[in-house]
């Protein structure tokens, strides 16, 4: 009989705190304050996310964009190159590389080790 009776005894829930008065009532949760409204307002105006413990990417989202610095930094590859600017501005403009390229097959040819003329290379001895 013993067991039931402390069975049937109410469980408390929330601990008893010691009120001014001196009695010892149930401890009450602060009431759920207006500052939830005025966190809503807050986001609003800073534009941060509620926290809720989980990844948003917001740290990501909130750095400055990459994009055009990087866009600025290349040479701007989708128009003419500065080869083809050149040989529309100026007759006979070749480019260093070119340039280069004919000054050493002009020494080549001095010395006879250039490359043959057309029609006249190997097969067509035979």
């Amino acid at each position: 009989m013993l067991r039931t009776a402390v069975a049937r005894l109410p469980t408390r829930t929330r601990p008893l705190v010691r009120a001014a008065s001196g009695r010892w009532t149930p401890k009450t949760t602060p009431p759920a304050p207006a500052s939830k409204r005025l966190d809503a307002i807050g986001r609003a105006i800073f534009g941060t996310l509620e926290g809720n413990n989980e990844r948003s990417g917001n740290k990501v989202l909130r750095k400055k964009l990459k994009g055009p610095l990087l866009a600025d930094y290349y040479f701007d590859q989708s128009g003419q190159s500065v080869d083809e600017v050149g040989r529309e501005i100026v007759k006979g403009w070749m480019s260093d590389v070119e340039a280069r390229r004919k000054s050493q097959l002009e020494v080549l040819r001095r010395r006879g080790k250039g490359p043959p003329k057309k029609g006249q290379g190997k097969r067509s001895k035979r």
